[in-house]
């Protein structure tokens, strides 16, 4: 195993006004390892995605993604949040599609499309890429979300 880490948090210190959401929080990922954040609702799991994702900074410490500022390490990464997050007017293909056009812009249409209805297919939706979000199940909109996120093609960790 790698013995660089890919994530880095250093005595962090997270507040939201006068509530402490972190007090020196340190811990590394490296490459490779499956970590899982337990803990009750409202301990800061969430939180930590944020900052790893460049959504949220923090207040004191230091967070590196790959040796860089989460801003900067934003290209390379992708996360699904816990609601799915879908365009309610878009179809599933669009919702996933909109993934590469914000981040990526316009683009070569034809091969973002295919490539969006491939991952449709990886997460088990392929007959579904016409469909709505208020058509989808739960779970199917998470996978909608899960194939959105993958369109970056996120370095894998």
């Amino acid at each position: 195993m790698e013995s660089n880490p890919v994530i880095t948090f250093e005595n962090v210190g997270v507040a939201f006004g006068e509530e402490r959401i972190y007090d020196r929080l340190s811990f590394d990922v490296r490459r490779g390892e499956f970590v899982c954040i337990l803990g009750p609702s409202g301990c800061g799991k969430s939180t930590s995605l944020r900052i790893i994702g460049g959504l949220l900074d923090v207040n004191s410490g230091r967070v590196t993604v790959d040796g860089r500022a989460p801003q900067d390490a934003w290209s390379d990464i992708a996360f699904v949040f816990q609601s799915p997050r879908l365009v309610p007017w878009r179809t599933a293909l669009d919702n996933v599609l909109l993934g590469s056009q914000l981040r990526f812009g316009g683009g070569d249409r034809e091969r973002r499309k295919a490539r969006a209805a491939a991952l449709l297919s990886l997460v088990g939706l392929a007959g579904d890429a016409h469909k709505f979000p208020s058509m989808l199940s739960g779970g199917e909109r998470q996978r909608v979300a899960i194939a959105r996120a993958l369109t970056s093609i996120p370095r894998s960790c």
